[in-house]
């Protein structure tokens, strides 16, 4: 129920990107996009579209590992750019 709720607010909004915190439910965040999310350049980064929304997962802002600052830098400059391995 959740699913289909969230699924019809970014069919509805048409936001330009739909970020998802935690790798843990990538299962989930597949089923809110209705597409297969792809590993993308940066590590821990999966994408896909769902109509003219990029949906992103990324890792949870209090994962362990590189310098999480740096990491969602990279990702906000990416974000910027278009994410052009996801088009």
């Amino acid at each position: 129920m959740r699913i289909s709720k969230i699924q019809k607010l970014v069919d509805i909004h048409r936001p330009r990107c739909v970020v998802m915190y935690g790798s843990a439910h990538t299962k989930q965040w597949s089923q809110i996009g209705g597409v297969s999310l792809l590993e993308t350049h940066i590590g821990g980064v999966l994408a896909g579209k769902r109509g003219v929304s990029t949906m992103l997962v990324v890792r949870h802002p209090v994962a362990r590992g590189e310098t999480i600052n740096a990491y969602y830098e990279s990702v906000g400059r990416d974000l910027i750019a278009g994410f052009p391995s996801t088009r």
